[in-house]
């Protein structure tokens, strides 16, 4: 989902208003609009908007984006964000915490990191690639070198490199960080081992770094995310 409210800077009034995937994603990337202006979708558009708007500079990272004229949201719930943003605009701070107090809903700038699934992509056709990205997911605690990547690929660290980046979006390394972070995800969801032995689980020796890396990439702790999405069955670590 992505909505797009229109405003009138000056006047206080809403200009005009689209929601829906696809009109939206027209609307915003071919009627010259958006100037150099930043908007936000849905995390799993992210790929659809590279490939067909690139032109059109997204964050999906985020939940909502605002500017003078243009407020976007991406998300299924993300209306109650661009609904608080618009009362916060319109009418002021205290009708923003009246109406979040009378809806049961937070208040604060939230972001779709904690949110993001990494959902590689294997049906790209490249042979090579594919097969690097196999091994990663088979063995995403071992210790992974280009030259080994490149090896199982059966391509040379420069062509693999090239070829695995364009393909995948992400470089080698960094794609192995974001396997190993979303096996992190489910093992904190699906089971009740302490977060250290989870992190040694996905491949890291050191936990501090598990940690941070973990910060970055969901925007919580790895205890805040269990306590966050974990099944009641599951322990916190």
């Amino acid at each position: 989902m992505l909505a797009a409210i229109f405003l009138n800077g000056s006047s206080r009034s809403i200009r005009g208003a689209r929601s829906c995937v696809r009109s939206v994603l027209v609307w915003l990337a071919e009627a010259d609009v958006l100037g150099n202006r930043i908007v936000t979708t849905h995390w799993g558009l992210e790929p659809h908007m590279a490939k067909h708007y690139p032109m059109v500079a997204t964050d999906v990272n985020q939940i909502l984006i605002e500017h003078a004229d243009l407020i976007t949201a991406g998300g299924m719930m993300a209306w109650v964000d661009l609904c608080l943003a618009l009362i916060d605009r319109f009418i002021g701070r205290d009708a923003v915490i009246e109406t979040a107090h009378r809806f049961v809903v937070d208040v604060g700038q939230r972001d779709q990191r904690r949110y993001r699934r990494f959902t590689p992509n294997l049906t790209h056709g490249d042979p090579g690639v594919r097969k690097a990205q196999l091994a990663i997911e088979r063995d995403f605690d071992g210790k992974y070198s280009i030259r080994d990547l490149a090896t199982v690929a059966g391509m040379s660290e420069r062509t693999f490199i090239r070829r695995f980046s364009s393909i995948t979006g992400l470089p080698p390394m960094a794609y192995v960080q974001a396997v190993r972070i979303e096996k992190s995800k489910d093992m904190l969801i699906h089971s009740n081992q302490i977060v250290q032995n989870i992190a040694f689980a996905a491949g890291y020796s050191d936990h501090s770094s598990f940690g941070r890396k973990f910060i970055q990439e969901t925007g919580l702790t790895p205890t805040e995310f269990r306590n966050r999405f974990a099944l009641k069955s599951a322990g916190a670590g």
